[in-house]
């Protein structure tokens, strides 16, 4: 005699299944890192997020680089390990907070005139070498004349 699953537990593993997206998976594997591949599509299935990459670094060195999902859903394409994606906004703040490392060490001040640092050569327009970092942090003009 075979034992038969009452049928509402048979409906939510059909349930959990069809409304959890499969998200392909491109690159190499590794059986140390597989938990990646269980945390990722479930992060993507929560936000709608349609495709991924991760990389992970260890003492200077790639040791982990998946793509997952789609890169273009239209045309099936997937995302790879080294796809690109447009980085918005994001990249204020991480380089807010890179110019506020360097802060902290000593090796800029918040009143260092940028362009002079850089050493860009003489520009057009002498009123660009009083622009300092805090004004590029604030997204404010130099109000001098």
């Amino acid at each position: 005699m075979t034992h038969k699953p009452p049928t509402y537990i048979v409906n939510l593993i059909l349930m959990a299944t069809c409304s959890c997206p499969v998200f392909s998976a491109t690159g190499i594997a590794h059986s140390d890192m597989e938990s990646f591949d269980t945390v990722i599509p479930a992060l993507m299935s929560r936000w709608n997020i349609p495709g991924a990459a991760v990389a992970v670094m260890k003492e200077g060195r790639l040791i982990f680089a998946r793509g997952y999902g789609y890169a273009d859903k239209s045309k099936n394409e997937l995302v790879m390990p080294d796809s690109l994606f447009r980085i918005a906004s994001i990249s204020k703040p991480i380089t807010a907070t890179c110019v506020m490392r360097l802060v902290e060490q000593g090796r800029i001040s918040l009143d260092t005139k940028v362009f002079p640092f850089l050493d860009l050569g003489v520009p057009s327009d002498t009123r660009i070498n009083q622009i300092t970092v805090r004004n590029l942090l604030e997204h404010t003009g130099w109000l001098g004349s």
